[in-house]
């Protein structure tokens, strides 16, 4: 029979079970799982069993997050020894993935001369033709990751991508056309879409209010391929001007093996989240939900899509013309123009493990993301000024100033986007944006290559501190609710 719990005289009669002692303490705890809901005439529901840390015993609070495969996470941090291999192991292909692209930025001014290519602007259509092949299958792979689950689709992206940087590499050594390699680099882009799926997983896998944070971690992660890259990218072209592309292709190579014997899936998971956050929204409780504390109003959806057009738009020119205005300008070799790529982005990981999170809880989301928006736009406006006319020691101080900036604004954003977005359609949502960035990664760089490149970066500054004011201006008064224990 089921033990049904009625307002006052339920309270009485669970309180007297349990006062029988041992024998009737089972019967006590299956009656306290029963309760009325709603107003009378409603039929009581079942609540759903209490979830325990996963120490097992000690105190009997409920988990706050389920880890993957169902493991439940307990308190803040993934303590699991699974989760802790988890979150080992997606901050490694975070940082193997994008190793694959900053490795090969060092060559980047050399493809002029190997292509004898006569107009600056031929740089931007490779960037052009990688990120043409990301939109193409963007917002399939997290989509497809619903139905084939995260790990599969990852392998499937990152080897797609290693054979990609191995084709680039073998138009280079081999001398293929230009348009050969644009091709080859068309069809890395293709299978280089896995940051949605990424971060898919981390919502998937990870307790909800620990998201902003791992979301820095990813992002720092991220950055220390931007650190360890282009030095390691320059060191090889100085020997063989190609040995960047294959590393790339070594890299996703790897990175797959890893997804394959040490990540965890995390659909299951994913599924039963869903449905508890179905569950929340169908019983009225207005505001946000309490899994994630999201704005369910959808207010800031606009300005957030703006503000991740406008970033990919502003970073995408920066990494395709920042290291050809470098050696114009001050005539840098390769090797030392890997060594300032690698300064601003040691700078940026730095910030983003030690400073991102005692930024956020002194300011919020939004002020760390108005705040990172602001110094990267001081930074790309104060190089636009001094590049060719200020010695180079001013011109690190600027691109320092856009490292701090990228340090805070990168994690913010996506954090501020997952709120915005309704938790049963996150998976739709990650694949329209990741669409809508890409597309400003396909058109930004001939564009920025049309201007004078230092007007560029001035453009590129009051274009992403317009977008960083509206984001602020069309949010709320205060900070989103914080996540609930």
């Amino acid at each position: 029979g089921r033990v049904v719990q009625y307002s006052a005289r339920a309270s009485l009669n669970v309180g007297s079970m349990d006062a029988l002692g041992a024998p009737c303490s089972g019967l006590g705890a299956l009656a306290s799982r029963f309760q009325a809901c709603g107003p009378p005439g409603v039929a009581p529901r079942l609540l759903p069993r209490p979830r325990f840390g996963p120490s097992g015993g000690g105190s009997r609070t409920p988990g706050r997050g389920r880890g993957v495969g169902g493991r439940s996470t307990g308190g803040g941090e993934p303590k699991s020894e699974g989760s802790s291999q988890n979150l080992a192991t997606v901050l490694a292909i975070s940082c193997l993935n994008l190793m694959s692209f900053t490795v090969v930025a060092p060559i980047t001014p050399g493809l002029m001369t190997h292509f004898d290519l006569s107009s600056v602007s031929s740089i931007g259509f490779a960037s052009s033709a990688f990120s043409l092949g990301r939109l193409c299958t963007t917002s399939i792979w997290p989509i497809a990751s619903d139905y084939l689950g995260r790990r599969r689709v990852l392998c499937i992206a990152l080897l797609g991508s290693a054979a990609g940087a191995a084709l680039q590499g073998a138009a280079i050594t081999l001398g293929w056309t230009f348009a050969a390699f644009l091709v080859a680099r068309g069809m890395t882009g293709m299978f280089s879409g896995i940051v949605p799926v990424l971060k898919a997983y981390i919502f998937d896998a990870f307790p909800a209010d620990d998201v902003p944070a791992i979301l820095a971690y990813r992002e720092a992660a991220g950055t220390l391929a931007f650190v360890i890259g282009p030095l390691l990218g320059g060191a090889m072209a100085t020997r063989y001007f190609s040995s960047p592309l294959y590393f790339a292709s070594f890299s996703g190579a790897f990175a797959a093996l890893l997804v394959t014997r040490f990540l965890g899936e995390a659909g299951a998971s994913a599924k039963g989240l869903g449905r508890g956050r179905r569950r929340s929204k169908a019983s009225g409780k207005p505001g946000a939900t309490a899994v994630d504390g999201q704005d369910s109003s959808g207010r800031l959806l606009f300005p957030l899509l703006l503000l991740s057009f406008v970033w990919a738009c502003t970073r995408t020119c920066f990494h395709a013309y920042f290291p050809l205005m470098l050696a114009r300008e001050y005539s840098l070799s390769t090797a030392k123009m890997g060594t300032c790529l690698t300064f601003v982005s040691l700078l940026a990981a730095g910030i983003q493990v030690a400073g991102f999170e005692p930024c956020r809880k002194k300011f919020g989301l939004r002020g760390t993301l108005a705040a990172g928006g602001l110094l990267v736009s001081l930074g790309l406006a104060g190089l636009g000024a001094s590049l060719g006319r200020l010695p180079l020691s001013v011109v690190l101080g600027f691109s320092a100033l856009y490292g701090v900036g990228v340090a805070l604004l990168s994690p913010a954003m996506p954090a501020l986007l997952m709120r915005a977005a309704t938790p049963e359609r996150r998976g739709m949502f990650l694949g329209v944006e990741s669409g809508i960035v890409n597309f400003g990664r396909i058109v930004a760089p001939p564009i920025f290559g049309l201007f004078a490149l230092q007007g560029g970066l001035v453009i590129s500054a009051l274009a992403t501190a317009s977008a960083s004011v509206f984001v602020w201006c069309r949010s709320a008064a205060s900070e989103p609710a914080p996540l609930p224990p």
